[in-house]
């Protein structure tokens, strides 16, 4: 098989779709759902049953319900944006242009600074959507690959095959 070779950079679109992706299927991210759907669901009790007849007042249900939802719309939309830009500008490697090479052997990287030589068996795991894929050296270590550095979809659906193959389903 020829190897798949991708020359470009990691843009700060790219990083944030990696980080996205990255943090999709995190515990913390499942228990926030889990905790926004109770949360709404007691609100919506507090609506439509006479809570008052037990003593509880009507706004506690809501001044909490609205005190979660602010709490997690910051966290979506103030923290987390503010952390990966942080994030992003002070990597400066993530910055270089870079050439990959992924083969039956493993994961090439070259920038004018680094290079790395990685067998498969030595990376984890990986991830991809339609925007990025992440080949993971531990849990929280990963390359980035998006999906514009390929020429076209099919090839980018190359990468995603070598990947099954060498690591198992993503």
């Amino acid at each position: 098989m020829e190897p798949i070779v991708v020359d470009g950079r990691v843009e700060f679109a790219d990083y944030v779709a990696a980080q996205r992706l990255h943090r999709k299927s995190g515990l913390a991210w499942r228990l926030i759902g889990v905790l926004s759907l109770l949360m709404a669901l007691l609100w919506l009790a507090g609506r439509f049953l006479d809570v008052r007849q037990r003593g509880w007042r009507v706004e506690t249900f809501d001044y909490a319900a609205l005190a979660y939802f602010v709490y997690i719309a910051l966290i979506y939309l103030v923290l987390l944006p503010w952390q990966y830009a942080r994030l992003y500008r002070s990597h400066q490697l993530l910055r270089q242009d870079f050439r990959y090479e992924l083969g039956e052997d493993g994961l090439h990287a070259r920038s004018a600074v680094a290079q790395s030589d990685i067998p498969w068996h030595l990376f984890a795991k990986w991830k991809a959507n339609s925007e990025v894929a992440l080949v993971y050296q531990a849990h929280n270590l990963f390359h980035v690959l998006p999906a514009r550095w390929f020429a076209s979809p099919q090839r980018y659906q190359e990468l995603l095959k070598l990947l099954g193959s060498k690591l198992g389903q993503g």
